[in-house]
């Protein structure tokens, strides 16, 4: 039989010293999260388009005229004549931010990601739209509702939201999750 001490220094014998270190996050996959993954910012940053299409003001897509002048915007082919007539005044890609503030009538040509412009509300899938020959309007073929393909600043995370616990085994997922949320080392 062994004493308590005895026991004691065995066991402390077979502790292995765990360090902490700093990896960059292309070589975090597979290792213990040391510290808690905190947002700093929230996620999404800011409003944005869910789908590429026309943000708009949701309110101006209840008109309904109809014009012999257009040329399709997307690939489908099955749209009606009916909807309302709206000037594109901008082209917002993903990266990019308007510097349009859009008022009625308006609409601005969006691709997802990119943050949604002053004064729209939703956003028109392409497939629901079709341009002018000239590239100027695009007539709405979906009424659209206000949040329509919007993604709204925080709805995934709010600043100060931990996303990640320590202890927690890095996986693909949660080293994405990590760049998403600005870690370049963990």
């Amino acid at each position: 039989m062994l004493s308590v001490d005895e026991a004691l220094s065995r066991c402390l014998d077979t502790v292995i010293d765990v360090r902490t270190e700093i990896v960059d996050l292309r070589a975090a996959y597979g290792r213990v999260l040391a510290e808690d993954i905190t947002v700093h910012t929230p996620l999404p940053p800011w409003d944005n388009s869910a789908m590429d299409g026309f943000a708009v003001r949701s309110q101006d897509t209840d008109v309904i005229e109809s014009s012999p002048d257009i040329d399709e915007c997307s690939q489908e082919a099955n749209h009606t004549a009916n909807g309302p007539w709206l000037n594109i005044v901008d082209t917002v890609a993903a990266g990019q931010v308007s510097n349009t503030s859009v008022e009625k009538g308006n609409a601005v040509r969006i691709m997802t990601g990119a943050p949604l412009p002053d004064g729209t509300d939703s956003v028109v899938m392409r497939e629901y739209a079709t341009c002018s020959s000239d590239g100027t309007k695009v007539q709405i073929h979906q009424r659209a509702v206000v949040g329509q393909n919007v993604r709204y600043q925080g709805e995934n995370a709010e600043k100060g939201t931990v996303v990640l616990e320590a202890g927690q085994t890095l996986h693909p997922a949660s080293v994405g999750l990590c760049a998403a949320v600005g870690k370049e080392k963990v």
